[in-house]
């Protein structure tokens, strides 16, 4: 035999306050063979529990040392600590400290793991030997008190232990249980050092190979065991643990409904960077391929704005005429196939309407383009369309849609006979044929009917002005009064109107519109997909904010879960901590049970982003038109690599800073909560 513990001047206080403290074991001195069932006697409150957490390592003295095979137990660091608790000790708790959620076998085995124990006899056997066999896939909370007993006594040998504390392990027992569990004790004190604290003096006296009496703290009476040589033994090395891997399937059960709550929260979060990225993309990506849609792509109605300054102040009047048709011709000189012409929107500007079957659409635009047949042979869109379907069945193809024009338009006379102001009536009536239907973006669509501007020009010029030409003597048509009006005159519209053939043409016309200085060119197209794209922009800058506060919900939620559950379980991560488990491994198992929820939640967010991305597109299309307004780059690698770094930094982040601060946790005192 030798001695295995040294107590020297050993004391320990508690504060009250800043003034007071209280002193629960006062200037201790004794030693500790290897073998033999050595007992700690007393009253409650008298400090044996206090000196059996000392002499476990699970709390430090105020003054003196303990000294275990020579070496102070205070100065162990951390993986000293860990070693001693993992290889040296075994424990026998008065409230057994087993983890209710596990089966009497997953109790063992995860104290096997813990302690990295690879060979070891058989569990069912080591339960027989204690009659409990039949207990071995039963869960802890269904056992009885003495059962219960007999299972902490079992785990507290797994690992051969050289010495083993049990603190009232009789206290919760009945007398049959409590000679049970005695006699267990006193068996395996032969070979090893079974430290026991009881209040039970009747126990003590019939089982002791030695024993220390405490009141109130202070050594009244000690006992020692005999042979004491002093030998000193060299430490158990440490072992290898696969408890991480083993505890995390058993978290992952555990822990279902968090961990699925934890998943939707992430997959929601991640849903929505991607569903974000591919909006943003895709309304830059097809934009101008929205803008193909509309059959007047190719037409921009331009003119020139002039200023003009106010005496005695800082404003300036804008106005706005038709420029001359040389600067126009300027501007499309680097453009094949391209057509100046005169502006005709005066003729629909004042009254009109539109008939189908006799009845009235409201509403309707008509809209002069170069790239449809000249005739009486209109396209429509699908507002138009809808508008149609609204007084009328069927469908609005191969009908003839009726257009009524009337217009009054004051002729300035400058001849010496007649009137000085001659008013003439442009009135024209339609029979259109709806050859197509154009499908375009619905964002701020309204009817509108497509007709050849050419044949409009022809109509014109044929056109007679009859008052004025009786008036005046003249042979004027509405296309003369068109073609010769002055830039600031009405009829003019103050603009004219260029066409260009190719849709390469129209696109780079389109990004050069901002940089004419002087002149103000509309095509509603492009004006129409820019504000849809200015509103986009804005509208994905603002729900950054409401993107931002989702992910740093569902993070928070993971963050809060993980952290809850670390809570929750604390009396059994307290336990794992005191079978010998290394405190960062406790962290890992938690944090590594999130990383793989945070993959799965990637993936499954990767692989559903397709599908919704394919249900929203082709609403959005079947709505708005607007092909593939989601477009996300589903190739780029550094892009997806990205994201999931950064979520990976977050989770770690959200989940390790909590656990952190909960690993300075006393563990002495959670063992002893119930």
């Amino acid at each position: 035999m030798g001695i295995l513990f040294e107590v020297k001047n050993l004391s320990k206080s508690f504060k009250l306050n800043d003034s007071k403290s209280l002193c629960i074991l006062n200037e201790l001195n004794f030693t500790l063979e290897d073998k033999g069932l050595f007992c700690i006697f007393g009253k409650s409150g008298c400090g044996k529990s206090t000196l059996l957490n000392i002499l476990e390592g699970l709390m430090k003295p105020s003054k003196g040392e303990v000294l275990y095979k020579g070496k102070s137990l205070s100065s162990f660091k951390e993986k000293e600590q860990t070693n001693y608790l993992k290889n040296e000790v075994g424990m026998v708790f008065q409230s057994f400290n087993l983890i209710d959620d596990l089966t009497v076998y997953e109790n063992l085995k995860l104290a096997m793991k813990i302690k990295g124990v690879k060979k070891y006899k058989s569990i069912s056997n080591e339960l027989a030997k204690y009659n409990i066999e039949n207990l071995k896939n039963k869960k802890i909370n269904v056992l009885s008190g003495g059962e219960k007993q007999r299972v902490a006594i079992i785990r507290s040998l797994i690992n051969d232990p050289t010495v083993v504390f049990a603190d009232e392990p009789t206290g919760n027992l009945d007398k049959d249980n409590s000679i049970n569990v005695m006699n267990f004790l006193k068996e395996i004190s032969m070979n090893r050092l079974v430290i026991m604290v009881s209040h039970n003096k009747e126990l003590i006296d019939k089982y002791n190979d030695g024993y220390l009496d405490l009141t109130n703290g202070t050594q009244t009476n000690f006992i020692a065991m005999k042979g004491c040589k002093n030998i000193v033994e060299k430490n158990k090395k440490n072992k290898n643990s696969s408890f991480v891997s083993y505890m995390l399937i058993k978290s992952f059960k555990k822990d279902i409904k968090q961990n699925l709550l934890s998943f939707f929260s992430i997959v929601f979060a991640f849903l929505l960077v991607f569903l974000s990225i591919g909006f943003n993309n895709g309304i830059i990506q097809n934009s101008e391929g929205v803008i193909q849609n509309y059959q007047n792509y190719n037409s921009y109605k331009i003119s020139k704005v002039l200023y003009e300054s106010i005496s005695d102040s800082n404003l300036k009047l804008e106005r706005t005429v038709r420029p001359k048709k040389n600067e126009i011709i300027e501007m499309a000189n680097n453009y094949q196939d391209s057509v100046v012409g005169e502006s005709i929107d005066y003729f629909f500007n004042e009254e009109k309407n539109v008939e189908i079957n006799n009845k009235i659409i409201e509403n309707v635009s008509f809209i002069p383009v170069n790239n449809i047949p000249n005739g009486r042979i209109v396209y429509v869109n699908n507002a138009f369309k809808e508008a149609y379907s609204k007084v009328n069945e069927g469908s609005c193809l191969n009908r003839f849609v009726n257009l009524n024009l009337k217009r009054k338009y004051i002729y300035n006379n400058t001849q010496n006979s007649g009137p000085n102001v001659i008013e003439e009536i442009f009135e024209a009536h339609f029979e259109f044929d709806i050859e197509k239907i154009r499908y375009e973006f619905g964002y701020l669509n309204y009817p509108k009917i497509y007709f050849s501007y050419n044949y409009f020009l022809d109509y014109l010029k044929n056109y007679k002005c009859t008052k004025i030409n009786e008036i005046t003597g003249n042979d004027f048509t509405f296309y003369d009064l068109l073609v010769n009006s002055k830039d600031n005159e009405e009829i003019s519209n103050y603009s004219y109107i260029l066409f260009l053939d190719s849709i390469e043409d129209a696109k780079d016309f389109n990004s050069k519109i901002d940089s004419l200085e002087g002149f103000n060119i509309k095509n509603e197209p492009y004006t129409i997909v820019n504000s849809f794209k200015n509103m986009t922009s804005a509208f994905f800058k603002g729900i950054i904010l409401f993107i931002a506060i989702s992910i740093i919900c569902s993070l928070a939620i993971v963050g809060f879960l993980s952290f809850s559950s670390f809570v929750f379980n604390r009396k059994q991560t307290a336990i794992i901590s005191a079978l010998g488990a290394v405190k960062n491994d406790v962290i890992l198992v938690y944090l590594i049970e999130k990383i793989i929820v945070l993959f799965l939640s990637f993936l499954v967010s990767y692989i559903l982003l397709k599908k919704v991305a394919l249900l929203i597109n082709s609403f959005i299309f079947s709505t708005f038109y607007f092909r593939n307004l989601l477009v996300y780059p589903f190739n780029d690698k550094r892009l997806n690599l990205s994201i999931l770094m950064i979520g990976l930094f977050f989770i770690i982040f959200i989940v390790t800073i909590p656990l952190l601060l909960a690993k300075h946790r006393e563990i002495y005192k959670e063992l002893k909560e119930e």
